[in-house]
């Protein structure tokens, strides 16, 4: 089973967000990762959001069919695993992982602290640095 971490960081001054990605073994091995900077992103809850939509197609792309997803936003976790509807301005996005989470054999969608989410964390610090998406596919993260 692959462990698929996501985390975003939020420049509220200049709407910009950076999302990464990280899927390792439970040995804490890294297999893949990315980073993505995105602008005029209006509000961190969204971000958190198309944050989970990225980390799962990201998963599905990269063929892993047995995951656990793990995200430091408690409120976008929970809403993911309840069946409840949600009509706020993010409800594309969970319905869109909803969605994505059923194409696997197995899903199960954890929150985790941020401690628990450290190297996604400390990549999206580092993703406002640059400009365009990185993509680690087999070899080391630098």
């Amino acid at each position: 089973m692959v462990k698929v971490n996501f985390d975003v960081g939020f420049r509220a001054a200049s709407n910009t967000s950076s999302t990464k990605v990280i899927a390792g073994e439970n040995s804490g091995m890294i297999l893949r990762a990315f980073v993505h900077t995105s602008c005029f992103v209006p509000l961190v809850f969204a971000v958190e959001a198309i944050a989970c939509v990225k980390a799962l197609q990201f998963a599905k792309d990269m063929g892993f069919q047995r995951l656990v997803l793990e995200g430091d936003s408690r409120m976008v976790i929970k809403w993911i695993i309840s069946n409840s509807v949600d009509h706020s301005s993010v409800t594309a996005y969970i319905n869109d992982t909803r969605s994505l989470n059923s194409q696997f054999l197995v899903c199960k969608v954890k929150h985790t602290l941020r401690d628990g989410n450290w190297a996604a964390h400390q990549l999206a610090k580092e993703a406002f640095d640059r400009e365009e998406s990185l993509f680690w596919v087999e070899e080391a993260l630098a």
